[in-house]
């Protein structure tokens, strides 16, 4: 009987020593997520305020595409352009240094610069831009949105915009941006109706340096964000219309835009984040003069100024 209850203690304590082994093998496992999470949120805010400035309408970012399209889809065309951005906030200068017209290809050639500040200097942009404009009927190529056929107009139902090159840079409270490389190929559709359709045609990439500020930190991110625009939607601008102007387009935009963000980070004061390099795939929703941006795997929703750039 003594044998029997020492083997019996000696299988229980074994099978105790098991299973405390386990726990701590178990517990070591659901602490690494965790621990991993905290460690990398702020490597995923820092991207997200990244990605916001890259989309905001007044840093120069991917939205403003849509403004640009909107405004040419009127009957002052690249005069439209011109004014809609000049009836922006604070001093700006907005100067189309020239504009080009190839008839064989049906393609506009635009330069354009563009700096403007607030009162209060928290928000400059300034920012120069090549692109490539062309107006379509039906896919036949025209010189303008509104043309006359004989007796008939012809009003294009297709905008094109490419953007060949640029560079400049914004402020924020939050990020200092210096651009480095910019392209991107836009088509937009039902361009001769009241709401015009905006799709990437090629995705807008966009490299840069962000110097991101907070009360305790201050980062550099060496970064490149891919950004694919999916039904974005916009109404065209009205002549003299309080409503349907550019200052007020973002709180009008919907649609949906889904990228990609990779960056190298440098510390120059404050704790580093474990991450050295940043890679975020996400998808942005855009209604209400916000977009709603979801990383994947994060799990947390964030609130960006479609206007502004800047994270709610």
């Amino acid at each position: 009987m003594q044998t029997y209850h020492t083997t019996k203690r000696f299988l229980l304590a074994g099978i105790c020593i098991a299973m405390m082994g386990a726990s701590l093998f178990t517990g070591c496992n659901k602490n690494d997520d965790p621990v991993q999470a905290r460690l990398d949120s702020a490597a995923t805010d820092d991207a997200v305020a990244s990605i916001a400035g890259a989309i905001g309408d007044d840093n120069g970012g991917a939205s403003n595409n849509v403004g640009d399209i909107v405004a040419l889809a009127g009957p002052d065309g690249l005069k439209g352009l011109a004014t809609s951005l000049s009836k922006e906030y604070g001093t700006m200068t907005t100067t189309i240094v020239d504009s080009s017209y190839d008839a064989a290809t049906g393609w506009w050639t635009m330069n354009v610069a563009h700096e403007k500040n607030t009162p209060s200097d928290q928000y400059y942009t300034k920012l120069s831009r090549t692109y490539k404009i062309q107006y379509l009927k039906n896919n036949v190529p025209q010189k303008y949105w509104r043309v006359q056929n004989g007796i008939a107009v012809d009003t294009a139902n297709v905008i094109k915009k490419i953007v060949v090159s640029g560079a400049g840079e914004y402020k924020t409270p939050r990020i200092h941006h210096t651009l480095k490389s910019i392209t991107a190929s836009f088509i937009a559709t039902n361009t001769n109706t009241e709401i015009v359709t905006v799709n990437s045609d090629a995705p807008y990439i966009r490299a840069g340096y962000d110097v991101i500020t907070t009360a305790n930190a201050v980062r550099t991110l060496d970064h490149t964000v891919a950004l694919t625009f999916v039904g974005v939607t916009g109404p065209r601008l009205r002549p003299n219309s309080s409503m349907f102007t550019r200052r007020n387009l973002s709180n009008q935009t919907a649609g949906t835009i889904n990228g990609t963000y990779a960056a190298t980070v440098t510390v120059q004061r404050g704790t580093a984040y474990n991450e050295k390099t940043i890679n975020r795939t996400f998808t942005v929703t855009l209604g209400g003069g916000t977009g709603t941006i979801g990383i994947n795997g994060d799990g947390r929703s964030f609130t960006s100024n479609l206007q502004t750039g800047d994270v709610k």
